[in-house]
């Protein structure tokens, strides 16, 4: 039985246990201590026993007696949070007659598993309501949104119901941090019941410690924070490995595996909600965790000609341009330029359009470089719908900005666009503009030291010219 941890597992086992168990001769219910050597060897013992104990004779005699039981006993080991392959004695089990119920938040291939989800949103609010009394119809409406973003997780529902009750803090704020995607702030201590020890902690001291993530590698860890791009919609595990910066895709399955990413049969991944948040609260992590990540993005924003490489990673470019770890704003802007430069080469307008209003709809930006920067955008957009006039328009009036700032390459690009929208719109005097027009771009592109990706638009400005000088019967300019 699998499932996120505190989702109710064991709670789930005992529950069948108080139905069923009169089905059964003999039940033994344990708790896996890191061996099943120690613990199969102290199913025959009456004195506890050691891993250092657990010899050869006392395991081999213990599991010859579980090789005489049939189904009519049921064994359930608990917290099995391992891989099948870290347990040297999980082979001997299904050689066994009785029947065996392993718990565990991880995922396993090759036996039959049952998959715990979470109660349903009734039973989340009933169950917050047996310990926040007497909730208004505003409270019980939060609470239901508040069952949602905690997975529908009991444990977590039970933490959130005793915290409302003692007074650290209301459904309103509640609800307001989770949509906010932090549980850094939930530090109030309450009393509950895990695995029949009594427990005292926070909500986010059970996700710290239930999800393991001080077991995790800092390459883990690294993966997890960027699997933040595949929460809205999921990425292929090829791309992720590529814009990852990974050598293998074995991270990748181990947090699979672990629970923490899910895939699916075609080869996507994609991390939930849930854990993005809990992921987020608790690594805390920043654009230098991402570093890969945004380099790469960067890179495939400015260079066409290498984006082919990664596979298809516009799932994971759109998701990132709403990624908040990059700051300042400043910088941000420029990142989220480059995502919005690799839809507008793909003439993706819907994406361009999501990520231009997002960029700077939340963003009270003032510098002349975003302005133009905004601008830039707009008019891209305009151009993708043929409405070259406007977008004309638009592109003068960033051009004119641009013009007064100190960067020679984005003035030779914002040049070019210039041209080509003058060049569509038919709204040029004479044909002789227009040639100035792409002139202009090409001496300032002529005067800079260019990388892969910066030629390629050079190059592109270039080729516009030569297409108007052919159609304008300049053959030979054009050819030149």
């Amino acid at each position: 039985m699998t499932g996120f941890p505190c989702i109710g597992k064991s709670e789930f086992v005992r529950a069948y246990i108080e139905k069923y168990g009169s089905q059964y001769k003999k039940i033994g219910y344990y708790f896996y201590n890191g061996s099943l050597r120690r613990v199969i060897s102290n199913m025959n013992s009456e004195v506890p026993v050691s891993l250092s104990d657990a010899n050869d004779d006392l395991y081999i005699g213990s599991l010859n007696t579980l090789r005489t039981l049939d189904e009519s006993t049921l064994i359930v080991i608990d917290n099995f949070n391992i891989g099948v392959e870290d347990d040297e004695c999980v082979d001997d089990i299904p050689k066994l007659k009785c029947r065996v119920i392993f718990t565990s938040r991880r995922r396993y291939e090759g036996v039959t598993t049952f998959r715990l989800n979470g109660i349903s949103k009734n039973d989340g609010v009933e169950l917050a309501k047996k310990f926040f009394d007497n909730p208004t119809p505003l409270d019980e409406f939060r609470l239901s949104g508040i069952v949602c973003m905690l997975g529908r997780n009991p444990l977590f529902i039970e933490i959130v119901g005793k915290m409302l009750k003692k007074g650290g803090c209301t459904t309103e704020r509640l609800t307001f941090e989770l949509l906010a995607g932090d549980y850094t702030k939930y530090d109030q201590k309450v009393t509950f019941t895990k695995d029949g020890k009594l427990m005292k902690e926070s909500l986010i001291g059970v996700l710290i410690n239930m999800f393991g993530f001080s077991e995790l590698s800092e390459l883990h860890r690294k993966v997890l924070c960027m699997m933040h791009v595949a929460v809205e919609a999921p990425i292929r595990k090829d791309a992720a490995i590529a814009m990852f910066g990974l050598n293998s895709v074995q991270p990748i399955d181990d947090l699979i595996d672990a629970g923490f990413v899910s895939e699916t049969s075609n080869g996507m991944i994609q991390m939930s909600h849930f854990i993005s948040e809990i992921v987020f609260s608790v690594l805390k992590h920043d654009k230098n965790t991402c570093r890969e990540l945004i380099d790469r993005i960067r890179l495939i924003g400015n260079d066409e000609s290498i984006q082919y490489d990664f596979g298809d990673i516009r799932n994971i470019i759109a998701e990132f341009a709403f990624f908040p770890i990059v700051k300042p704003a400043s910088e941000a802007v420029e990142v989220a330029y480059d995502c919005f430069k690799f839809f507008w080469r793909m003439h993706d307008v819907d994406r361009m359009e999501e990520l231009n209003q997002r960029t700077f709809a939340l963003r009270g930006l003032s510098e002349p470089r975003q302005l133009a920067i905004q601008e830039l955008e707009e008019a891209a957009i305009e151009a993708e719908k043929r409405n070259y006039v406007k977008a004309l328009e638009i592109q003068k009036n960033a051009l004119e900005k641009i013009m007064a700032l100190d960067d020679e390459y984005l003035k030779a690009e914002a040049a070019g666009s210039y041209a080509y929208y003058l060049d569509l719109s038919d709204t040029a005097d004479s044909t002789e503009e227009l040639y100035e027009a792409y002139k202009r771009s090409i001496e300032l592109f002529e005067g800079l030291d260019l990388d892969n990706g910066e030629k390629v638009e050079e190059c592109r400005v270039i080729t516009r010219y030569a297409h108007l000088l052919l159609m304008t019967c300049k053959t030979d300019e054009a050819l030149a």
